[in-house]
């Protein structure tokens, strides 16, 4: 059985958040090449293939990004980077 953990913390001007877990883990040419393309699935019917595209779109659009550490049988660590504002939007 593996396990999930989540850390999140603030570095200057940048929130980190990373999930990682130790599952299967994930080819080297299986993240650079499909993992973040949309509708691609390994799933079949059970899954569309939009989670992680969908997140690495969020993460650009907001001047961040998501970067991908895996390694087949380790495990796998997302880290989503998203800029920190410093000035408040509410009057």
């Amino acid at each position: 059985s593996g396990s999930v953990a989540v850390d999140a913390r603030v570095e200057g001007e940048r929130l980190f958040i990373e999930v990682s877990d130790t599952g299967v883990g994930m080819s080297p040419e299986f993240v650079r090449e499909r993992l973040f393309r949309p509708f691609d699935s390994t799933k079949g019917s059970r899954g569309m293939g939009v989670g992680a595209h969908q997140a690495r779109e969020y993460a650009l659009s907001m001047g961040g990004d998501v970067e991908v550490r895996s390694e087949p049988g380790c495990g796998t660590v997302f880290r989503l980077i998203l800029p920190v504002s410093t000035t408040s939007s509410h009057d």
